[in-house]
């Protein structure tokens, strides 16, 4: 056995085998040194670094001696007699004018404010449209918690985030009397957008002026008038009585007067314009003529007679129902029906005559209202809009548990039973007729210098020629001796029109009155919507008589862009 063999079993090991072990064999870690000699830190390493540290050591302990000692007085009177504050700079939120450059809502300067206020034309029939605003609140130290204003309703409301613009922020290190050491600004304030609503003041003004005019000599709780370009769906006036004052609202300080705007009853917050649904009574029948005619129910020459009353045998030998038109209307086409608003024509082909008539029915009636856009919103963005309703066999079983009647199907064919819509809904689809078949969205902000492109919602699948029944009927309505808006037949302006009146109460003693409508009758280019609710039923003075004196009104004073 060898030397080496024999140093093996005795445990012993030579100073040469432990260099050939530790070198790196498979399996050994290069990065972490594995089985390599590491080399000893050079002692001029060590010398160098604490070199350096003591050289900082000495640096810093010199600063800290010059701070504390030499110029310790001196900056702890500079530091006791400096504050430092963050400023807000105000900057001024956007103006809102109408279509013609006419200032509807502008900020003014207040002494003793930080901010300017917002000012509110004085202009009547506004306060819905344009709302109104919260100012920045600060508390009894002058801090402000609250920085920007916020619109709380109306265009102020939907577009606050434009109208606010950008607050600006100043940096001011000021001594305790006062004198400033250092100014710097951060952010320069930006002031907010301005706003051109589609809405002509003018024609805005003299409808409301009408309206507040009719409510008040006719005994009604209040009214709603829309205007609108047929050919863009833009909103030239959108206007409710009565409304708020935007400048006490936003003031806040008259707390008796907002307090009675809360209890009043004729709910002066109320936009009636589209938040509000009404019966809209016999204005739905040009809409159920165009369904009649499509059908091919009837043709447009057909002579119905009627002779105020539509008698129903009961199919179980029980008394007859019996149902009432307003008159004896004599015997009439669909023209005429409409001219005349006979209940007993559109009772017979809007739900027909068991054994005699076809009507449309109820499903009929329903399809073609959903077309014109009833019980569905317009798609006016800047507020929140109901969408009305249009009753329907399931909705009574589920409702009542009750089945649906002829006498159901003949009332919502004249606007009635739980028929409900807004305003801004009918003046679309009024606008609708018009044209042909376009059913538009209505806008209510313009597009700059830009035109407004009109905004499509359906084309209504209805023949021109069909159109042209119910557009001649509703001029008729207008020029006919017995026609029921003959004060709106004016030598300057060509209207085609449908009133209507919707009762209301279980003794029918109120009503609504309605009248829509637009002009010139050749050449379509604005319709118009009225109402007013819940006045004494039996008034013979329709709210087509607002119109007309609006009408009067613009031609008596030169203002005639709207009759070209």
């Amino acid at each position: 056995m060898s030397r080496y063999f024999k140093k093996r079993r005795s445990g012993e090991i030579d100073f040469e085998q432990v260099f050939f072990d530790s070198k790196n064999t498979a399996g050994m870690n290069r990065q972490q040194m594995e089985g390599v000699l590491e080399k000893p830190i050079h002692k001029w390493t060590l010398f160098t670094i604490s070199v350096l540290f003591l050289l900082m050591v000495v640096l810093f302990s010199f600063r800290l001696y010059q701070i504390q000692v030499v110029q310790g007085e001196d900056l702890y009177a500079r530091a006791s007699s400096n504050a430092q504050s963050l400023d807000i700079i105000f900057n001024k939120r956007g103006v809102i004018y109408d279509r013609n450059g006419t200032e509807l809502v502008w900020n003014e300067s207040v002494e003793g404010l930080d901010f300017p206020k917002r000012k509110y034309t004085q202009i009547p029939g506004f306060s819905h449209l344009l709302g109104y605003v919260t100012y920045p609140q600060a508390d009894n130290k002058g801090k402000y918690f609250q920085f920007e204003y916020r619109g709380i309703s109306g265009i102020e409301f939907f577009y606050n985030e434009l109208l606010n613009g950008q607050l600006g922020f100043r940096e001011k290190q000021v001594t305790t009397k006062g004198a400033v050491r250092s100014d710097s600004l951060i952010q320069e304030p930006i002031n907010g957008l301005n706003i051109t609503l589609t809405i002509d003041a003018i024609l805005q003004a003299r409808l409301h002026k009408e309206l507040a005019r009719y409510v008040e000599e006719q005994g009604f709780d209040g009214a709603s008038g829309v205007i609108m370009d047929v050919r863009t769906g833009e909103l030239l006036a959108l206007t409710n009585v009565p409304e708020y004052d935007s400048n006490v609202l936003a003031d806040g300080e008259d707390r008796a007067l907002i307090a009675s705007y809360n209890t009043d009853s004729k709910k002066p917050f109320l936009n009636r314009a589209l938040g509000g649904t009404y019966a809209p009574g016999s204005v739905i029948k040009p809409f159920i003529a165009s369904g009649i005619l499509d059908k091919d129910i009837v043709s447009p020459t057909f002579k119905l007679f009627t002779n105020g009353r539509l008698v129903i045998p009961n199919r179980f030998g029980g008394p007859a129902t019996i149902f009432r038109d307003a008159r004896n209307n004599g015997t009439i086409n669909i023209r005429e029906a409409l001219a005349k608003s006979s209940n007993i024509y559109f009772f017979t082909f809007g739900g027909g005559v068991p054994g005699k008539h076809t009507g449309l029915g109820i499903a009929g009636m329903k399809e073609y209202l959903d077309v014109f856009g009833f019980a569905e919103k317009t798609g006016l963005k800047e507020f929140r809009e109901q969408s009305g309703f249009v009753p329907t066999p399931e909705w009574k079983r589920n409702t009542f548990g009750e089945g649906w009647l002829l006498g159901d199907t003949y009332f919502t064919a004249i606007g009635q039973y739980s028929f409900l819509a807004t305003p801004l809904q009918l003046v679309t689809a009024v606008g609708s007729i018009a044209t042909d078949g376009k059913l538009l969205t209505p806008q209510l902000v313009t597009q700059g210098e830009n035109t407004i492109m009109p905004e499509i919602r359906r084309e209504i699948d209805i023949s021109q020629e069909d159109f042209q029944v119910v557009q001649e009927g509703m001029r008729m309505v207008v020029t006919h001796p017995k026609g029921t808006a003959r004060s709106l037949n004016l030598p300057y302006v060509q209207v085609a029109a449908k009133t209507g009146t919707a009762e209301r109460g279980v003794n029918r003693s109120r009503w609504n009155s309605w009248t829509i409508g637009y002009w010139p009758y050749e050449d379509p280019k604005y319709a118009f919507v009225v109402m007013a609710e819940n006045g004494p039923a039996g008034n013979r003075l329709g709210i087509s008589r607002t119109m007309t004196r609006m009408f009067e009104g613009l031609f008596t004073d030169g203002i005639t862009k709207y009759f070209e």
